[in-house]
């Protein structure tokens, strides 16, 4: 079986890889993760929402974190 991981960061990456996703689950032989990112969580969700898709992965991103 292979596995394939999408990763979305944007509104515009989800709309496009939620019918990507459903069509590799329709597969016996693909496994498919995909990956939100935590750039814009919330866009993010409502997008794959309208596909009834959900992320499996979330990336926290620390948001007011300055790394010196």
């Amino acid at each position: 079986m292979r596995t394939v991981l999408l990763i979305a960061g944007t509104r515009p990456e989800a709309i496009k890889v939620a019918p990507i996703k459903l069509a590799a689950e329709a597969r016996a032989d693909v496994r498919c993760l995909l990956l939100d990112s935590g750039q814009h969580p919330d866009l993010i969700r409502l997008a794959l929402e309208g596909f009834g898709v959900e992320a499996d992965i979330l990336v926290q991103v620390a948001r007011g974190v300055v790394w010196l």
